[in-house]
């Protein structure tokens, strides 16, 4: 099954660990939508059947958890969340006229692409998810992973730095799991393994963050239970795929001829190598990607590898049915035009522009203590002199800050850090400190940029 050859390909990326955002389909379901309430119903039956609890009243609601919370109180809830997410977000835009060309996903993400490929019904793949929680809650209590389990860590550096600050480790737990593109790579191993590198890449400058997830996937320490997974699996019915569905770890498009029951037991064990799938897919004409899960950090990362991507993350914050709506919009709109297409300014957090704002001069340059006098609040010129002050301060490539990058969940920005970034912003556009001295836990780079503006207007009146 090959890449289509149309002009600009529509690529459904389906994120995994770490997508799940708290609330991020509450609208569509509060509307009864049919799509949501599908998935969910579905989700709740064969988890109610298979792990005797349901998984709704844990999702929405305004007493729903973070994702942190719910990976302390029951992870298997937290994957199937994240499952039912992007299942919901796949049907919405289905139900509209809108379907990708090709399906990607990203680590657990792939269970998710086949199901919305067709290669498997929802239910099947819902129990197939239950199955593996069980086998590796099995792994968990034999202790296999080590006390008290598992851990992945997201390193600021490309595979080859993070495999040779790994052989520097000699910590025979670790493996590189995931390679994201140049500037990112994710570290998979045991828990006491995760916490000395994340001393050694302190020591060597790497920036490091401990990611949400149960286990250490993409590693050897789950070899156990692969032949007991793929046992499970091969009994459920495998389906014709009906869109394209790409595996990053296979490096190649799933075949219906191929027994995905035993390539989903091997990804337990096998790296992710999601920057070299983004590559293999935009040299054939893949153009547009769509984020189909919570928040933005896939299209985040193909902004960075594909300079001319078009990206489109319609969960990343507020109204879920408007931004759908945008998105449809934009899609449905006569795509070829997509470098020169714009979005109403009402709808301008609801969607990224399609064209790409061009690299940020650097001011690092100026002196910390100089106050720009902004004579025009264009949003385009506080994006620049942002990203050029975000740069300069965490020492981060100015491209890595796209607009609908959320500063802590996306770039690894912590409450410390934004203390320090708001003292830089207030000198520099000589704004009063917003209480509490830091941005928020989903403050975006767009939303620091909205808020910038409105004061900068308020001042000039």
């Amino acid at each position: 099954m090959g890449i289509p050859e149309g002009i600009e390909t529509v690529v459904g990326l389906v994120p995994g660990q770490g997508s799940y955002r708290r609330g991020c389909l509450d609208v569509c379901r509060q509307r009864d939508d049919a799509n949501v309430a599908e998935v969910f119903d579905t989700i709740d039956e064969i988890s109610t059947e298979m792990l005797g609890r349901k998984v709704t009243p844990l999702v929405f609601g305004a007493n729903a958890p973070e994702a942190d919370e719910l990976l302390t109180r029951d992870p298997d809830v937290l994957q199937l969340a994240t499952f039912g997410v992007s299942v919901s977000i796949f049907r919405l835009l289905s139900s509209r006229g809108v379907r990708p060309e090709i399906l990607l996903g990203h680590s657990f993400g792939e269970f998710a692409a086949l199901v919305c490929g067709g290669a498997y019904s929802l239910a099947d793949g819902v129990r197939m998810l239950c199955h593996r929680g069980a086998l590796l809650h099995g792994l968990a209590e034999d202790g296999v992973l080590g006390p008290p389990g598992g851990r992945m860590l997201s390193l600021s550096c490309n595979g080859e730095r993070a495999g040779l600050v790994l052989d520097l480790l000699g910590e025979a737990t670790l493996t590189v799991a995931v390679e994201n593109g140049p500037g990112q790579t994710v570290v998979s191993g045991s828990s006491d393994g995760v916490r000395r590198l994340t001393g050694v890449a302190a020591a060597l400058g790497i920036d490091a963050r401990v990611l949400t997830s149960p286990y250490p996937f993409h590693n050897r320490l789950l070899a156990g239970m692969g032949s007991l997974f793929a046992e499970k699996a091969a009994g459920l019915r495998q389906r014709p795929l009906e869109i394209p569905v790409f595996s990053p770890i296979t490096g190649r498009f799933y075949r219906d001829s191929d027994r995905l029951a035993e390539l989903l037991s091997a990804q337990l064990v096998q790296p992710v190598r999601f920057g070299s799938a983004i590559g293999q897919l935009s040299r054939r004409r893949a153009a547009i990607y769509l984020e189909l899960g919570g928040g933005s950090a896939l299209t985040s990362l193909v902004s960075q590898i594909s300079s001319n991507a078009t990206c489109l993350a319609p969960l990343r914050g507020g109204d879920a049915d408007a931004r759908i709506r945008h998105v449809v919009d934009f899609l449905r709109g006569g795509r070829q035009d997509s470098e020169s297409v714009g979005f109403d300014a009402d709808a301008a957090d609801s969607v990224p522009t399609a064209r790409r704002p061009e690299a940020a001069k650097s001011i690092g340059t100026k002196p910390r203590e100089a106050v720009v006098q902004v004579e025009s609040t264009e949003r385009e010129d506080v994006l620049a002199t942002l990203r050029g002050i975000f740069a300069e301060a965490l020492e981060y490539p100015e491209e890595v800050f796209t607009g609908e990058s959320e500063l802590e969940a996306d770039l690894g920005i912590d409450s410390l850090r934004q203390t320090e970034l708001v003292t830089r912003l207030v000198t520099r556009f000589d704004l009063p400190l917003p209480a509490g001295g830091s941005l928020g836990a989903r403050a975006t780079v767009d939303s620091v940029v909205d808020l910038i503006v409105t004061e900068l207007s308020r001042s000039s009146r």
